[in-house]
This record gives structure tokens, sequence and C-alpha cells, in this order.
């Protein structure tokens, strides 16, 4: 028995370039507290962590991003004749 993969180079590289515009999004500007008076050390810890967990969520998206670029590299190496195409669209990707 045999199973064919179809590997859509376009497609992992559309999906490559939406994780790592989520992932700069995310990386804006960090949070601050209310300017609605003092803030309590409690409520500037919640912001530290929240903080902390949308960077780590914006690396694992570029993880992820990383992870279908080498998807398309293997799928190339695989099957050379598509090489040409697979750097054709590389050179419009949005890195």
């Amino acid at each position: 028995m045999t199973t064919t993969f179809a590997v859509r180079p376009g497609a992992l590289l559309d999906a490559r370039r939406v994780l790592l515009r989520h992932a700069q999004e995310l990386t804006g500007p960090s949070l601050d507290p209310p300017a609605t008076g003092v803030t309590s050390t409690l409520t500037r810890s919640v912001l530290e962590c929240v903080g902390a967990n949308v960077e780590a969520v914006a690396e694992d998206l570029r993880g992820l991003g990383a992870g279908l670029d080498c998807v398309v590299d293997l799928a190339a190496v695989a099957d050379g004749g598509v090489w040409a195409v697979l750097n054709g669209l590389r050179d419009h990707a949005i890195s």
C-alpha cells in the first residue's frame, strides 16, 4: 500500500504569512494599567503575566511559521521539479 501526499506550497506559505502577521500584531505596545488612579501591586503583576503570555503566544506563532517553512523546504527537496515554483513563491513572500 502506498500513500501519496499532495503538498500545496502556496497554501503553506500563505498560512506562514498569516501566522507571522498575527505574531507581529501581538508584539505591539505593552499593556498599561488603566488611568483610573493608583494601580495595585496585584493589578501590575496580572498585567505583567498577561504580557508574558502574549509574548509566548507570539513566539509560538513564529515557531509554527518556521515549521511551515521547513515543510515547504522538505517538499522541495523531495520533488526537485517544484523548486523553481517554490523559489518564485518565496520571492513574493512577506517575512
